[in-house]
């Protein structure tokens, strides 16, 4: 059947395929960076209520200090706050760049505690 062909389609395929994979690629990295943005996210609310139940059970600075060392991701910015009977831990992590610009502002996650007796 090759008398049915356009002698013009030659090579048509093959320029779809150049254009249509940049765009797969770039797609599935952005989808690999939302799982992995979203998986440090949790990562950064699971060390926020660790330190926080620890400063609320008492433990001594040290041991919260290493907590924090062991659990919150590198970059991570960790804050607490004790007001009266309420502990409030909140970590900050910003997501990297990617092509010299973030895609995602910085997260924050929070826990709250209340000092026990």
């Amino acid at each position: 059947m090759r008398w049915l062909r356009d002698p013009r389609d030659r090579g048509s395929v093959i320029a779809e395929f150049a254009f249509a994979l940049p765009a797969a690629v770039l797609v599935t990295a952005f989808l690999v960076m939302c799982l992995t943005t979203a998986a440090q996210v949790a990562r950064c609310h699971e060390a926020a209520v660790a330190v926080a139940r620890a400063i609320a059970r008492g433990e001594s600075p040290a041991a919260v200090a290493s907590l924090q060392t062991a659990l919150v991701p590198r970059g991570a910015r960790i804050t607490s706050v004790i007001d009266g009977q309420w502990i409030q831990v909140a970590v900050q992590w910003q997501p990297p760049e990617a092509a010299g610009r973030p895609w995602f502002p910085p997260l924050v996650t929070r826990a709250v505690a209340i000092v026990e007796q």
